[in-house]
């Protein structure tokens, strides 16, 4: 039980990066075309 936690908040610290890390691109090629 407690291994599947660790994967859950490993899964989720990865997702929340790739979300910020998505964003800021995204806010950055909207600077550049703008």
């Amino acid at each position: 039980m407690e291994e599947l936690r660790q994967v859950v908040k490993r899964e989720f610290l990865r997702t929340l990066f790739w979300a910020v890390i998505s964003l800021a691109l995204a806010v950055t090629i909207g600077h550049l075309v703008l």
